[in-house]
């Protein structure tokens, strides 16, 4: 049916005021819409993040918290795993190990005690749990936590944390040596994120290392909204980290599973102390 004939059938069956209200809202919304993405651009280009932005109204911790405590965790998360098999044309369980050696085993120290943010039904859980002396495990989502729970209930050397507004608040000042997020914060608006930082400056003891799975640049403002990605990237993730004087170790484009995501690699400098 070409435009003009749906319009002509829009008239005909459900009159002439309420076809021109629909027409006035569908521009309007894309309107918005692409307002939206360019005050978007100007935040990342002049590093605006905090309360107000329009990054900000997307991708909130109460909508995450939402999408994960309702969604089906049956494939335990793997079925990101699978993913890389369409968006890079790599074996799924070769990638994987893969990135456990390239990052996970190079910067999570054996023995360490080790944060993992956002384990979902802990797809990255039971390899941390091999190299961490004590591993714990925080989330926003009550469901992700009941499933780990489960999954790992005789495993002594794990605690489990339920992120709530307040952030990683339960944790002590220098307590961590280790962070570990992979599937996370490519999901988190940026906003929230720059907390995060502070967090992870507070909690990570001198010489830490975090290991930050996140958001990047897309080829298309659509392909980052059909993978529910943030308005996050590396510069402005960069720019965050070093507001906070965390240390960039480096930043790899190759390993996320998706291309345009980005793995931030950072560390505490030794002898600074926690804010």
């Amino acid at each position: 049916m070409t435009a003009l004939r749906r319009l002509i059938a829009r008239v005909r069956e459900r009159g002439v005021v309420w076809t021109a209200l629909w027409y006035a809202r569908w521009g309007f919304a894309h309107a918005l819409r692409r307002v939206d993405l360019l005050a978007i651009g100007v935040e990342k280009r002049r590093l605006i993040t905090g309360e107000g932005t329009v990054s900000s109204l997307h991708h909130t911790l109460e909508e995450n918290r939402r999408i994960w405590n309702t969604y089906d965790w049956s494939e335990g998360g793997e079925e990101w795993t699978q993913a890389v098999k369409e968006y890079r044309g790599l074996d799924p369980a070769a990638w994987k190990q893969t990135l456990i050696d390239r990052m996970m085993k190079k910067y999570i120290r054996l023995g360490s005690t080790t944060l993992e943010i956002g384990p979902g039904a802990g797809r990255w859980t039971e390899h941390l749990l091999g190299i961490a002396g004590a591993l714990h495990i925080a989330d926003i989502s009550e469901k992700c936590l009941a499933v780990c729970r489960e999954r790992f209930h005789d495993r002594g050397q794990i605690r489990f944390h339920l992120i709530r507004d307040d952030g990683l608040s339960f944790l002590e000042p220098e307590s961590i040596d280790c962070i570990w997020s992979y599937d996370v914060f490519v999901h988190i608006t940026p906003n929230d994120v720059e907390r995060y930082v502070g967090d992870f400056r507070r909690i990570l003891r001198p010489g830490g290392v975090a290991v930050i799975h996140h958001s990047g640049r897309y080829r298309t403002a659509e392909e980052a909204e059909m993978s529910y990605r943030s308005h996050l990237d590396s510069t402005l993730f960069a720019r965050m980290l070093a507001r906070q004087g965390l240390e960039i170790i480096e930043q790899d484009v190759t390993l996320p599973h998706k291309p345009g995501d980005v793995i931030t690699v950072f560390r505490r400098p030794a002898g600074k102390a926690a804010r």
